[in-house]
């Protein structure tokens, strides 16, 4: 179910709230389901609060053994064509 979730959502830009932060780690919510944010994949130096909402990239989803990664980002050059693309007439 998770991964039908996000499947068809590959390359678009979702919108999560935090859950929680943990050190380095973010953690999202996209309706019923938890995400980690990496800290490889954050803004440097940005400060996330519980609560916020944020916009990511879904970069990439696979199946690896009994987990699915999602693969989301807020620092790749291709999230700002991505957004510019969604919100930009």
């Amino acid at each position: 179910r998770f991964y039908r979730t996000f499947a068809d959502a590959k390359w678009d830009i979702l919108e999560g709230k935090v859950k929680y932060v943990q050190w380095e780690l973010v953690v999202l919510e996209f309706g019923d389901n938890t995400v980690i944010l990496p800290v490889e994949w954050q803004i440097k130096g940005k400060t996330y609060n519980v609560g916020d909402t944020i916009k990511v990239l879904l970069k990439e989803i696979r199946k690896q053994w009994s987990d699915i990664i999602l693969e989301i980002t807020e620092s790749d050059p291709e999230y700002i064509a991505a957004v510019m693309k969604k919100y930009i007439p």
